[in-house]
């Protein structure tokens, strides 16, 4: 979706009632540009994604990947999606 396309979109759920994301199209849409912001950041990577989409991660930073690693093996900084699953006393 191009800016104008999600633009519409917020028009017509507004004229509805209804928030942009009870459209599809808005949700893949949004998904895709947070995506790309988090990884631009480092804040994500495609193992984490993967992780998430098999199922894998269970709520908590402890899933571990094929060689035994963890997320925080792989980088220092807490991702958007772990800083919630995360007691603060950790």
């Amino acid at each position: 979706m191009n800016s104008r396309s999600v633009e519409t979109v917020r028009q017509i759920a507004a004229a509805l009632s209804v928030p942009p994301e009870y459209f599809l199209e808005y949700r893949q849409w949004k998904a895709k540009q947070l995506l790309g912001e988090a990884m631009a950041k480092g804040l994500i990577d495609l193992e984490d994604i993967e992780l998430i989409l098999a199922g894998k991660n269970t709520g908590t930073l402890r899933a571990t990947n094929e060689k035994g690693h963890g997320p925080e093996s792989r980088r220092p900084a807490r991702t958007a999606i772990s800083a919630r699953k995360i007691p603060p006393d950790h």
